[in-house]
């Protein structure tokens, strides 16, 4: 119990934590693609990295991953 409490006690957890947020809150504002193949492939990875899965599949269409 005592590791978990330093843990959590350390800033710098804390910093990663608010730029993590930071970073998906930034990818989530970005706009669908439109056709092009390379910005397509950006906004899937970007989505992939901040945790947005479903969003990512969605940008190829992958079966299962509607709305």
């Amino acid at each position: 119990m005592q590791s978990l409490v330093s843990f959590l006690s350390n800033p710098v957890v804390w910093k990663l934590v608010v730029a993590y947020w930071l970073f998906s809150a930034a990818v989530d504002s970005l706009p669908q693609p439109n056709g092009n193949k390379f910005y397509q492939w950006l906004y899937a990875f970007l989505h992939s990295i901040a945790g947005n899965l479903k969003r990512a599949a969605q940008t190829f269409n992958v079966p299962g991953a509607q709305p």
